[in-house]
C-alpha cells in the first residue's frame, strides 16, 4: 500500500469530477508521478502475475477481517471519530483542533517503530499485502490499556536507578583506592569493571528517552554513561535506531554490518577480546567530531551534526579529565575508571553477543531477538535490558516496565534463555 506504481488511474466520471479543481487541496496529487516508467510497467506486470497466481484478493479479504479485529480498540477510543475501512485501508479522524496534530502524531508513531503520515487530523494506514500473521500478532499481544501504562515515563524512577548505580560506582572506586598495594585490589577492580561497563544499560535506555520523563535529563545521562564506556551517545542513538528498524537484516542492520555473527571459534574469541570494539570506538571518538564518516551509511544525513556536536563535547570531557589529573597530580581516574573499563570490556561483549546470535535473520520480532532471564542483580545493573526481545517489540517503554511487558510477551517469544552461560554454551556448540 501507499504507492501508485503507474500513472494510469481508472475511475468513474463523477469521482474524476470531484478531484478536478484548481484548488490543490482537492486535487488527486501525484497520480501522474510514474508516467512513462518502463521499470514501473514491468514491476506492475510482475505484480499482476502474483495477484493471479497467489489469489491475492482472496488472501487480502482474510487479512482485512483479521486486521479489523485488531483495530477494534482504536475504533472504541474516545479520541477517535469517523472510523472507516475499505479493503486493506483503514482510516479515522482524531478529535482534536491542534494544527500540529499531524506532525506530532507522525513523530510519536515513528518513535514506536510505526511509519504513518496523517493528513490534517485524519490518520490512515495500509498494511502491506505480504504481512504475515506473526507480524500482525506483534501489533495486538499487549492490551491497549496496558500499553498506555507501560509507556508512562517517570523522573523519580530514573533518578532512583541512576543514584543507585552511581552509589555502586563510588563504593567500587573507594574499594580500589583503599586496597591499592594489596592483592585485594584485584577483586575490587573486577567488581568495579562490572559497575562501569553496565553503564551501557543507562546509555541505551537514555538514547531511547526511556530513562527519564524529562528529555534533557535523559540526554545528560546518555552523554556521561556513554563517555564512561567510550561511546559517543549521539552517534549511538542513530546507530541503534537503524538497528531497531532493520533488526537481523544482514544488509541493513548496523550491528551485523559492523560486527557480524561469529562463524568460527576464532571469530568468537576475537569479538570477545574487544579489539574490534576499541578500534571502532577510536574512529568514533577521534574522527567523527571533525566530519569524518568512513563507511557509515546507515544513519540519516540529518543526524551527522548531532554526532559531531556530541563528539566534540566528548573530546572536551576526556581532555578535562586528563588535564585535571595532571594538574592535581593524581592517577585516581586511571584506577577508578579506565583500568576497570578495560578489564570489563570482554564481559560486556559476552553480554551483547547473546542478544541476537543464533536468532534467525527475519523481521519476526518474536524470533529475531533473545530474552535472557538471568538474575535480579544483572537485570538491575543492566536497567532490565536482559528482557531484550520485549524491548525490541516495544522499544520506547520505560525500563522499569520491561518485566511487566515480559508477562504479556513472554509466552510468544521463541528464544528465552535462563542465563548468559547457557546461551554461550549453545553458541560455542554451534561453532564446534
Amino acid at each position: 500500500g501507499g504507492y501508485l506504481p503507474l500513472s494510469c488511474v481508472l475511475t468513474t466520471n463523477p469521482i474524476y469530477a470531484s478531484f478536478y479543481d484548481d484548488d490543490m487541496a482537492r486535487g488527486f496529487l501525484h497520480s501522474h508521478s510514474y508516467t512513462g516508467s518502463a521499470l514501473a510497467c514491468r514491476a506492475a506486470l510482475a505484480t499482476l502475475d502474483i495477484f493471479e497466481s497467489d489469489d491475492v484478493i482472496a488472501a487480502n479479504r482474510e487479512r482485512a477481517r483479521r486486521f479489523s479485529r485488531y483495530t477494534e480498540a482504536i475504533r472504541a477510543h474516545p479520541g477517535v471519530e469517523n472510523f472507516r475501512h475499505l479493503g486493506m485501508i483503514w482510516a479515522f479522524d482524531a478529535k482534536t483542533a491542534k494544527a500540529s496534530f499531524a506532525r506530532e502524531f507522525f513523530a510519536a508513531a515513528l518513535k514506536r517503530g510505526i511509519l504513518l503520515r496523517p493528513i490534517g487530523k485524519t490518520v490512515y494506514f495500509m498494511p502491506p499485502y505480504v504481512v504475515t500473521g506473526q507480524r500482525a500478532k506483534q501489533m495486538r499481544v499487549v492490551p491497549a490499556d496496558v500499553l498506555k501504562r507501560l509507556y508512562a515515563k517517570s523522573d523519580a524512577k530514573g533518578f532512583a536507578q541512576t543514584a543507585a548505580h552511581l552509589a555502586l560506582l563510588v563504593l567500587g572506586g573507594w574499594a580500589i583506592l583503599a586496597t591499592r598495594g594489596t592483592w585485594w585490589v584485584v577483586p575490587a577492580l573486577v567488581v568495579q569493571a562490572i559497575f562501569v561497563n553496565t553503564l551501557f544499560g543507562a546509555m541505551h535506555e537514555s538514547t531511547h528517552y526511556s530513562s527519564f520523563r524529562t528529555r534533557r535529563l535523559a540526554d545528560i545521562l546518555a552523554f556521561f554513561s556513554g563517555a564512561a564506556i567510550l561511546n559517543n551517545a549521539g552517534f549511538y542513538r542513530h546507530y541503534h535506531m537503524a538497528h531497531h528498524r532493520y533488526t537481523q537484516d544482514p544488509l541493513r542492520d548496523p550491528e551485523l554490518i559492523t560486527s557480524g555473527t561469529p562463524k568460527t571459534l576464532g571469530n568468537y574469541l576475537f569479538r570477545v577480546s574487544s579489539i574490534p570494539f576499541v578500534l571502532i570506538r577510536a574512529r568514533d571518538i577521534f574522527l567523527f567530531p571533525f566530519g569524518f564518516r568512513g563507511d557509515v551509511n546507515y544513519i540519516h544525513e540529518s543526524a551527522w551534526p548531532e554526532v559531531r556536536r556530541w563528539g566534540r563535547l566528548l573530546l572536551a570531557f576526556y581532555a578535562l579529565l586528563i588535564v585535571g589529573s595532571i594538574l592535581l597530580e593524581t592517577d585516581a581516574v586511571l584506577w577508578v575508571w579506565f583500568i576497570p573499563l578495560l578489564i570489563g570490556l570482554p564481559l560486556l561483549r559476552l553480554y551483547l553477543l547473546t542478544e541476537h546470535t543464533l536468532c534467525p535473520n527475519s523481521d519476526d520480532g518474536f524470533a529475531n531477538t533473545r530474552t535472557t532471564i538471568s538474575n535480579p542483580l544483572v537485570r538491575f545493573l543492566m536497567w532490565n535490558l536482559p528482557y531484550h526481545a520485549e524491548h525490541h517489540l516495544l522499544p520506547n517503554i520505560s525500563f522499569w516496565n520491561l518485566p511487566e511487558a515480559h508477562k504479556h510477551l513472554g509466552p510468544h517469544l521463541k528464544f528465552i534463555s535462563p542465563s548468559y552461560t547457557a546461551t554461550h554454551r549453545e553458541i560455542l556448540r554451534s561453532l564446534a
